[in-house]
């Protein structure tokens, strides 16, 4: 992405979360960081989808919005990172959020679980491969 679209990504994310059938509301029912107890309420929420949020929401916030978009943080706080500060994550450039989002969670599990999870992908591909 680039342009606009590059710098409003957390916007895009609550935006989106809010247009596929969450309300505001919804969503600040689940913006609770699972660290601190900490909420995000709805007007917060609805002013940062229309990018009227001139600062960056703090890690306490963050995790609080990841929680409410049933997204990975690091998912969100790259989102806030690419959309406040101009900043963009090499790490999985040139895939789309779906991806960005498998990423993400498979580099937060254990050695064991990843294992796990890329013989199960490895074996999709093959049985996907046999097929007619």
């Amino acid at each position: 992405m680039v342009g606009s679209e590059r710098r409003d990504q957390l916007s895009r994310l609550v935006l989106e979360a809010q247009t596929a059938g969450d309300s505001y509301q919804d969503l600040a029912d689940r913006a609770i960081d699972p660290v601190t107890g900490a909420t995000v309420s709805k007007p917060y929420l609805h002013k940062l989808a229309r990018g009227q949020v001139a600062t960056a929401p703090g890690p306490v916030q963050l995790r609080a919005i990841a929680a409410a978009l049933r997204r990975p943080a690091a998912f969100v706080q790259r989102a806030a990172a690419e959309q406040f500060l101009g900043w963009v994550s090499d790490e999985v450039q040139g895939y789309d959020d779906d991806m960005r989002v498998i990423v993400t969670y498979a580099e937060a599990m254990p050695p064991a679980e990843r294992r796990q999870l890329r013989a199960t992908v490895e074996a999709w591909e093959r049985a996907r491969a046999e097929e007619p």
